[in-house]
């Protein structure tokens, strides 16, 4: 029998909206399978001169850390990146999801977009439990 639990919803917050259902379905006994899925991204500001930002995701469940490929580019994506990982069904997941814009050449490094509504705060992080 599947448990399944559906979070939805949309941060707003600096430069960047995203849009993460996140879906946890019994994977074995005392384990679970817990998704985090960026369905949309919605570029409020543009990080780049001449041209639309081109994102990929970094995404953490527990310890293990995912990243997206390829990148994106747009104003309004809806990439659906998905993230998969068992966790103990018994334990709370933290969850961390950082946006990024991909940055060659002169360009300099990639930029760290900011996804959080906090103040002082770029990486959304959370807890499912």
């Amino acid at each position: 029998m599947s448990r399944r639990r559906v979070v939805r919803w949309a941060a707003v917050a600096g430069l960047l909206a995203l849009q993460v259902p996140l879906v946890a379905s019994r994977a074995n006994a005392g384990q679970v399978s817990l998704s985090v899925r960026i369905s949309r991204v919605l570029q409020v500001e543009n990080p780049d001169t001449g041209s639309d930002g081109d994102y990929f995701a970094k995404v953490k469940i527990g310890a293990n850390g995912f990243e997206s490929s390829p990148q994106q580019t747009g104003d309004d994506l809806r990439p659906n990146w998905t993230f998969t990982k068992s966790v103990d069904d018994t334990a709370a997941s933290i969850v961390q999801i950082e946006l990024w814009d991909y940055d060659s050449g002169l360009n300099g490094g990639d930029d760290e977009m900011d996804v959080n509504p906090t103040d002082q705060a770029v990486t959304l992080t959370f807890t499912v439990d």
